[in-house]
């Protein structure tokens, strides 16, 4: 083993090794090192201390001899030693208790003498379990023990047990003259413990009202000072003499000189003792109690044997007396003990009542067994419940207690026949038992009531052996019975048909079922039934069960295994439920098994793997988890056929799978499978068929996979596979028919060549990666490929004019690449494809396609349904005869240059599902013909220069559910036939034309409709009432028109309204309170009409972020921050009177002197001419000046300044009012002249400022062009002033700032997110015009005094005058646009400027906000960006990526939510994570909407503030407080 320098683990224990070698001290990387449980003899090599990496040394029950040698100290990072029960000798050296990092110390069962040190234990800080019991050590007292006894004046010394929590002493009461000595056992809490405080008040909560005899009693309880003056707590309890079951079952070395040993009848008597005191716990008592730490150790046995349980220390009180699973409060993590703990919860921290029968099962178990189920014995690497039901399976005898075991065989010798084969059946029912309680899924379990019944049944048969058969019989001891008998009476016609009738005992069925007429009454023989076929060979014997669809549902029996000449299995297509029974193992003959379509839970049966036959197995589409078992491999000789997709299969890919010599079909689709492909799978070299898709699998594909000869299909696709393709893969099969590899992060250039050797593909699916160079040129040999799928790669130059030989093809999907067309021979390709006479779709679009379409796109197959060109800049008109391609069913042209009039003859495309072409440069009226189109679904014509009215045929499409005529130039009304196409339903847009008139009555035909805009047009007249019958509407968008009158009660019925936008019309009257009974209700913008009266306070009154009502001056009330008039009672008749003619006449005065004024001004502004300076209107301030602005930030002090960018710096002000109250805060932002681009970015701030209104924009007040006192040039914006500073501040807080304790919880975190995309909503698609904000990032995201975002810094702003979100070339001459690592990609290549370029800022302002980490952090300067970073950990550990601040809270949060309502943080943090990622994605057009991004942040936030109880009708944000 020298040779062996890289070796960390050695587990050589349970052999019969003799000697431990020198040359263990030769393996330098050594950490753990089991030798237990052999016969070592011979002394500790002290060279042992040479592996300093060694962190356990496991030496226990071995001979070992001598003394520990001191040289183990030297060891610095030793967690274990383990050195009991062997023959050491002598003191312990003082080197060992200075290993500080010593957490185990096991000694006992030695001669070991000497004195403990008196501060032994204080050098050992982390130590959690100490055993020393059972030598001849001293106390620093000199008192000698050799078995622990200590009294409460003892101090302590030597505990009976130790635990997590607490270590347990035995004491002596003190009696009256002439009593017996009173002993007690006291539990003391090691209160330096985390979590102890919780143990200790469990505990005592639990016990407190719990009495019955097989629970431990409870004395009292003490919560005191010790003598040193520290807190003490302790438990008194009555002492067991007997100690615990755990040392009956596992006696130490001395306690088996005192033989002892539990025959079967007290091992009965003592589970049903134990089964008694559970039931009392979750059914009779006070309140229901799960114990949640069931073990051996903590059943107590007192001097009569009587079983007792004890330790309370994790019990979970149900106070509503539910035993389903509870959510638990409790921080202390995993509850329970490994090895019995339930595995639900391990995998979420549940407590529930049958996480008691499970540990209950385990039990039982270990009591038959004598195997603890953590015991290294549990062969195999399996459990104790696998190990227990393959000796069911097999030799039942060999799982059984040696003890136990010996006892029943000199039974024998006395005992008659029947008796002793009782006393086994008893066995076998105390297995099943086990096995039943111990099921994974918890419903399947058993409950306590029927345990208690069966367990009395066993001891009655017990106490009288001959009536085992009969003392007692349920149902499911009937089926063990029905088991025995057919094992006994051997393999006859009766066997199958009571199995089969077993079988139907466990399903449901129709009574119209072919299950009805399974009946043993009946006259017809079982081999006639419907679904079974009998052998020929063996008459009477059922060879197959063809059940597939027969509407079954139920659980599978286990006695499915006593059909033992079954060769064939077809249950698929059934509801079937519960686990597969392992019992299925036992059919040897099993060729075909088919379960496939149902849903069947739990794992796969290790035992399948004895089913050596087998040559099918078909499990696809069920429920089933866990690892694929390794024992599916080198024994299947036959089979060839593995069919597990569709399931929530996880972990590696077993390597027992390429040990199947047979193997031709692999299916592994769609499981939750990680690690790397197997290079071993390359031995399956009949291997036809690969299926690996949908999984999470990593790495590269192996090269060795090339050695497959005999693949037909080889799919990889929708992983998380890197690397290149290796260059065997491109020689792997002459016959391959499909290769599918997208949906990876695959790079590199595909080889010229790749294509030669592969001449039989159908498919080739590549698209979803990171491919890039030319398409091959070999392509052109896949002469029988159908589709052809590459695009979203980065594939660049033409497309090869040769693929037009690819005559089968029947999909092109290019979209999302590099490729391109410029002059009209890069078009020649389309001419190629008019051979393929079979195409069905051609997708190009987003990609570098320009210069003119050919005519002869509309010579392409009249088969094709897909015209794929959006996202390109191909320029031209719309080929005329486009309307040949008769078949097409959906054309999307949107985003290009396209100019002209649409072709009439896309009135012959009567198949057409879809017609998009926004964001074009089509002009003239929309063809008649259009109304020819009658299955049209959706029709887009939006954001063109289309004029004229709207043609009336539209009204024939009445199959549309989205209508879109948005900015265009149509003009007249609105056709009322437009409203009779009821099946609108997901959006109505005719915002941004110059339609008039009034919005007609039938709008209210459209109920099924969820948005309508009809913004920005000449719109004038009432909102029609009939619009509160479309009660589905989600956005209404009126904003910008005519409309007067009132709104109208009907709106009220709109009961799901999301967004109503009224702004800049002219409505009149009060606002309705019943706005504010819309629960849905998120966005009402107001502002800007002649609205009256009082403002609403509730509902979506009460968020001041979700309203808008400025411009409408006769408003009062409202809540506070609105700041209004309050509003007034009413005055008198006649007091009224006088007080109009009194506001008449001064109001008249008023006019006349402000017009004197106003000429006196204008004559002095004349002679004043030289004092060149622009002002603007500002609340309270009706100018504002160079000086003033100076006066306001005291000289534009350094103390006053609040940031500094390129092209500006941001100073605080205050403006003077009447009294400190009443002064206004200001922000004022003065230009760096001196900078390039600095003029620019004053124009484009204002410019982009000039016209825009929303809650979350920072409100500009004015704007100053003037001369400072140098005679410099001065310009200067004013906005509102942020008292809370920028998001970057929060995030990243200064160390001055850090003593302010700045802190964002999770709601605030994504409020701000939900402002800001907000905002940029507003910006993009609901403002006068789109603007792109072009610098989005935290330290331009701003915070008033409410915590509400506001974006702000247009400096770079661009206005998209076209009114267009896609990209467009920049003009301007500044440069790079945005900030390095929030800017986009695509402006660093070529100056873009375009919305998806916010998006992609805001991607990264979201990772930066849930990771607390900027994009220029130094760690993302090695190639790793911030993205890439988040990528990586969202397929690992996700939660270390989390801003500390983040995890702190929910950390703390955990002690007091509900276990769902933690997932459902850590789900919003995943989900913010995904978020952020999908909006930074490289191509611009895979990145969010900010429609989408603004409902899934709503959905995210509204699921977070529900988590937070309600008090007095408002949130309590616990995060807040």
């Amino acid at each position: 083993m020298r040779g062996c320098t890289k070796l960390m683990t050695l587990h050589l224990g349970n052999n019969q090794l003799q000697e431990i070698p020198q040359s263990l001290a030769e393996l330098p990387s050594l950490e753990l090192l089991s030798l237990s449980h052999n016969k070592l003899s011979g002394e500790v090599p002290s060279a042992l201390s040479n592996l300093t990496n060694l962190l356990n040394i496991r030496f226990s029950n071995n001979m070992l001899s001598g003394v520990i040698p001191s040289s183990l100290g030297m060891l610095p990072n030793l967690y274990e030693l383990s050195l009991g029960f062997n023959n050491l000798s002598g003191p312990i050296p003082t080197s060992i208790w200075n290993i500080s990092s010593l957490r185990v110390l096991s000694v006992q069962g030695n001669m070991l003498s000497g004195t403990i040190p008196a501060n032994a234990f204080e050098t050992l800080p982390h130590l959690e379990e100490l055993y020393m019991d059972h030598n001849h050590l001293h106390d620093p007292n000199r008192n000698p023990f050799n078995y622990i006894h200590a009294r409460p004046s003892s101090g302590f010394l030597f505990p009976v047990g130790s635990g997590s929590f607490g270590s347990v002493y035995k004491g002596e009461l003190d009696a009256q003259i002439g009593e017996s000595p009173y002993y007690v056992a006291v539990k003391v809490l090691k209160l330096q413990t985390s979590g102890v405080f919780k143990s200790f008040a469990a505990e005592c909560n639990a016990l407190r009202n719990l009495r019955h005899r097989n629970l431990v009693k409870i004395i009292t309880a003490c919560s005191s000072i010790d003598n040193s003056g520290n807190d003490f707590k302790a438990i008194v309890f009555d002492f067991m003499p007997n100690g615990s079951l755990e040392g009956w079952l596992h006696p130490d070395k001395d306690d088996q000189i005192d033989h002892k040993y539990l025959n079967l009848l007290e091992r009965v008597g003592i589970l049903l003792d134990v089964a008694n005191a559970l039931d009392y716990l979750h059914c009779h008592g006070p309140t229901p109690v799960v114990h949640c730490d069931l073990k051996p150790s903590n059943v107590l046995l007192d001097a009569e044997m009587v079983a007792h349980l004890g330790d309370f220390g994790l019990a979970k009180i149900l106070v509503e007396g539910n035993s389903l699973l509870q959510q638990s409060t409790s921080s202390m993590g995993f509850r329970g003990t490994i090895g019995y703990a339930p595995p639900e919860y391990g995998a979420g921290n549940t407590v529930s009542t049958l996480g008691d029968i499970y540990s209950y099962g385990i039990l039982v178990l270990e009591m038959v067994t004598g195997k603890r189920p953590i015991d290294n014995k549990s062969i195999q690497g399996l459990n104790l419940r696998e190990y227990v039901e393959l000796g069911l399976h097999g030799k039942m005898m060999d799982v059984v207690d040696t003890q136990l075991f010996l006892g029943l065989e000199n039974e024998f010798h006395t005992a008659d026949d029947s008796s002793c084969k009782g006393r086994i059946d008893c066995l076998v029912s105390l297995l099943r038992l086990g096995l039943y309680c111990s099921q994974e899924m918890p419903s399947n379990r058993m409950s306590t009531g029927d345990i208690i019944k069966e367990l009395i049944a066993i001891k009655q048969s017990l106490h009288s052996p001959a009536s085992c058969w009969c003392a007692y019989v349920p149902m499911l001891w009937l089926r063990l019975l029905l088991l025995l008998l057919l094992l006994r009476n051997g393999a006859t016609k009766a066997t199958d048909e009571l199995a089969l009738l077993s079988i139907k005992s466990m399903l449901s069925s129709p009574s119209s079922s072919p299950l009805a007429s399974w009946n043993s009454t009946s006259s017809i023989h079982h081999c006639s039934w419907p679904g079974v076929v009998c052998s020929r060979r063996h008459p009477g014997r059922v060879a197959a069960l063809r059940m597939a669809s027969f509407n079954l549902s139920g659980a599978i029996s286990p006695f499915l295994a006593n059909l033992s000449f079954l060769r064939e299995l077809d249950l698929a297509g059934n509801q079937l439920a519960g686990e597969i029974p392992p019992d299925i193992g036992r059919l040897g003959r099993l060729e075909t098994v088919n379960l496939a379509a149902n849903a069947l839970q739990g794992t796969l049966p290790l035992s399948l793997g004895n089913c050596t036959n087998l040559m099918v197995l078909n499990l696809t589409s069920n429920q089933l988890q866990g690892e694929i078992p390794s024992t599916i491999g080198a024994r299947m000789v036959n089979l060839y056929m593995l069919d597990l997709r569709q399931n929530g299969f996880s972990g590696e890919i077993p390597l027992s799978l390429a040990e199947l010599p047979s193997m031709e079909f692999l299916f592994l689709y769609s499981n939750k499978l990680s690690g790397e492909i197997p290079t071993a799978l390359s031995n399956l070299s009949g291997l036809m068929h690969l299926d690996l898709d949908t999984n999470m699998l990593s790495g590269a594909i192996p090269s060795s996979l090339g050695k497959l000869s005999s693949l037909i299909w080889l799919n990889l696709a929708n992983n998380n596979l890197s690397g290149t393709i290796p260059s065997s893969i491109w020689n792997i099969s002459s016959s391959l028919w499909g290769l599918n590899i997208q949906q990876n992060n695959l790079v590199g250039v595909v080889p010229t060549d790749a294509f030669t050797a592969l001449p039989e593909l159908r498919t080739i699916s590549m698209d979803n990666n990171r491919f890039h160079g030319r398409l091959p040129t070999s392509l052109v040999n896949v002469s029988h490929v159908r589709m052809l799928q590459l695009g979203f790669n980065f594939f660049s130059g033409t497309v090869p004019s040769e693929l037009g030989m690819l005559k089968n093809l029947e999909q092109f999907l290019l979209f999302a690449t590099l490729l391109e067309a410029k002059e009209p021979r890069d078009w020649e390709f389309i001419t190629a494809l008019t051979n393929c006479s079979r195409l069905k779709i051609l997708e190009l679009g987003a990609s570098k396609f320009g210069g003119v379409l050919p005519d002869s796109l509309s010579n392409l197959s009249t088969s094709l349904q897909t015209l794929s060109l959006q996202y390109n800049t191909i320029s031209g008109r719309i080929p005329k005869d486009i309307g040949n391609l008769i078949g097409l069913q959906s054309l999307t042209l949107d985003d290009n240059s396209f100019i002209g009039t649409l072709p009439s003859s896309l009135g012959r495309l009567q198949n057409l599902n879809l017609l998009s072409v926004p964001k074009n440069k089509i002009s003239g009226s929309v063809p008649l013909a259009i109304g020819n189109l009658t299955k049209l679904s959706s029709l887009e014509l939006q954001a063109n220069a289309f004029s004229g009215e709207i043609p009336s045929t539209v009204a024939n499409l009445t199959k549309l559910s989205a209508l879109n005529l948005a900015r265009n130039n149509f003009t007249g009304a609105i056709p009322r036939r437009l409203f009779n196409i009821l099946s609108l339903s997901k959006i109505l847009d005719i915002s941004h034309n110059n339609l008039e008139g009034s919005i007609p009555q039938e709008i209210g035909n459209l109920i099924n409709l969820e948005e309508f805009h009809a913004q920005s047009n000449i719109l004038s007249g009432e909102i029609p009432p009939s619009l509160g019958e479309c009660q589905l509407l989600q956005n209404v968008y009126l904003q910008n028109n005519f409309l007067n009158g009132t709104i109208s009660s009907a709106l009220g019925q709109l009961k799901g309204l999301e967004s109503l936008d009224l702004s800049n019309n002219k409505l009149s009257g009060q606002i309705p309170r019943f706005l504010g009974n819309i629960s849905m209700l998120s966005y009402l913008n107001l502002s800007f009409n002649n609205f009256s009266g009082e403002v609403p306070d509730f509902g979506v009154f009460a968020n001041i972020t979700a309203f808008l009502i400025q411009g409408n001056d006769k408003l009062c009330g409202g809540i506070p921050t609105l700041h209004l008039r309050p509003c007034s009672s009413g005055l008198p008749e006649k007091k009224h009177k006088f007080l109009v003619i009194f506001i008449v006449t001064i109001s008249a005065v008023a006019i006349l002197g402000i017009l004197l004024l106003l000429y006196k001004y204008l004559n002095r502004r004349k002679k004043n001419n030289t004092k060149n300076s622009s002002e603007t209107s500002m609340q309270a301030h009706p100018s504002i000046s160079f000086s003033q602005l100076a006066k306001a930030t005291e000289g534009f002090s350094a103390t006053n300044l609040l940031g500094s960018g390129t092209f500006g710096s941001v100073y605080k002000g205050k403006i003077d009012g009447q009294t400190d109250e009443s002064a206004e805060y200001i922000a004022v932002k003065v230009l760096k002249l001196q900078t390039p681009g600095a003029h620019k970015s004053f124009v484009a701030e204002c410019e982009a400022l000039k016209n825009l209104r929303h809650r979350n924009l920072v409100k500009v007040i004015t704007a100053c062009s003037s001369i400072d006192t140098r005679g410099y040039d001065f310009k200067a914006i004013v906005f509102d002033f942020m008292p809370n500073g920028s998001l970057e501040d929060w995030l990243h807080p200064k160390p001055v700032d850090q003593t302010e304790m700045k802190y964002l919880g999770l709601v605030q975190r994504v409020t701000i997110l939900l402002d800001v995309a907000y905002a940029l909503d507003y910006l993009h698609c609901r403002g006068p015009a789109p603007v792109v904000h072009c610098d989005i990032k935290s330290s331009n995201v701003l915070l008033d005094s409410d915590m509400v975002a506001h974006v702000g810094d247009f400096g770079l702003a661009k206005i998209l005058a076209e009114g267009s979100s896609s990209l467009q070339h920049s003009t301007s001459s500044m440069g790079f646009r945005g900030t390095i690592g929030y800017a986009a990609p695509e402006y660093g290549a070529g100056n873009i400027v375009s919305t998806n370029g916010d998006i992609y800022s805001y991607g990264i302002l979201v990772l930066e906000t849930v990771t607390g980490k900027r994009p220029t952090d130094n760690r993302f300067r090695q190639g790793l960006s911030l993205r890439e970073y988040v990528e990586q950990a969202l397929h690992g550990e996700t939660m270390d990526i989390v801003d500390s601040q983040l995890t702190l809270e929910l950390e703390n949060e955990c002690e007091t939510l509900q276990d769902s309502s933690y997932k459902r943080k850590i789900d919003c943090l995943i989900s913010l994570l995904r978020l952020g990622v999908s909006c930074s994605h490289e191509l611009p057009l895979s990145r969010m909407r900010t429609t989408d991004i603004v409902n899934e942040l709503h959905a995210m936030r509204e699921s977070l503030l529900r988590e937070y109880r309600i008090e007095d009708g408002s949130y309590v944000n616990v995060t807040l407080e």
